[in-house]
């Protein structure tokens, strides 16, 4: 128990996880303007599931890498088995099979979208069963992951109000923070130093590539914005983005500072999250 608790620690950032998590219910709650009630709950802890089982499944997955590149990670040093982590993913995936079951008894159009979460989750897991050629290919093996974003926000919008897998603006609120969510996982692997079996955005693209990878993925969240008709929701992305690119313009004149970057990635994250629920409190009350 010890060694799970420690494991905890350093590689499941609960609180973190909760103020993302926190942002996709409220984003759905704004959308689909429903009130403040016990059900907010449910996919509250539908998606907490959702990041826990996919941070045991990368830990599964990288494991090679990090024995190289981590060696002081938990799964490298020996503090979990690899046996003990694949029976605790095994174990995730079962609960929340059981919790797509459960969102019946709350309405159909939550627990089918739950399920297409899951089976999604397992093909992530299994690398969509094509090997390492995904692996190559970062950009093309992250937007394969990334899409689901989109998913989640749906769910969440479901669970509140059936009728969201019908609604525009659920899909368009999940681009929103698609763009965004993109945004920080390339913007959190920009060390110029990290070990070339990683395989980073900036060691296969280059800084050049990296540019125009951050641009094309603002201007998702800017377009989904734009077609929301939410001026704040639009301002709030600009002001995200304006901060990556000061952040961009220090890292390309120094690269140790790269934090930087991912710091402004985190930010822009952030806003994606919570701009919506404030527009639309802002504009509607």
């Amino acid at each position: 128990m010890t060694a799970w608790l420690s494991f905890i620690k350093e590689r499941l950032p609960l609180a973190s996880y909760a103020l993302i998590v926190g942002g996709f219910v409220m984003t759905a709650k704004a959308v689909m303007q429903t009130p403040w009630t016990w059900k907010l709950l449910i996919p509250f802890v539908g998606l907490l599931f959702f990041f826990i089982e996919l941070r045991l499944m990368d830990e599964l997955k990288d494991y090679s890498k990090d024995v190289v590149a981590h060696p002081q990670r938990p799964l490298p040093r020996g503090l979990v088995s690899v046996a003990a982590m694949k029976k605790v993913v095994n174990a995730g995936l079962i609960v929340m099979w059981a919790f797509a079951g459960l969102s019946f008894l709350l309405n159909g159009a939550s627990a089918i979208t739950y399920a297409l979460i899951v089976l999604y989750l397992y093909l992530m897991y299994k690398e969509f069963f094509v090997g390492e050629s995904l692996a190559n290919k970062p950009f093309l093996y992250a937007c394969t992951h990334q899409i689901i974003i989109v998913l989640l926000l749906v769910y969440a919008a479901a669970s509140l109000n059936p009728e969201a897998i019908h609604s525009d603006l659920a899909y368009l609120a999940g681009f929103v923070i698609l763009g965004c969510f993109f945004t920080y996982e390339v913007a959190r692997k920009m060390d110029p130093k990290a070990h070339p079996i990683l395989k980073t955005y900036l060691s296969v693209y280059g800084r050049k590539g990296v540019a125009v990878i951050l641009i094309f993925l603002q201007l998702v969240s800017w377009i989904a914005a734009i077609l929301m008709k939410e001026q704040v929701v639009l301002f709030g992305l600009i002001a995200g983005s304006a901060l990556l690119l000061l952040s961009w313009f220090a890292f390309m004149t120094n690269e140790a500072k790269f934090k930087l970057v991912e710091t402004a990635g985190t930010l822009c994250l952030l806003i994606s999250l919570y701009v919506i629920p404030l527009s639309l409190w802002l504009t509607r009350g």
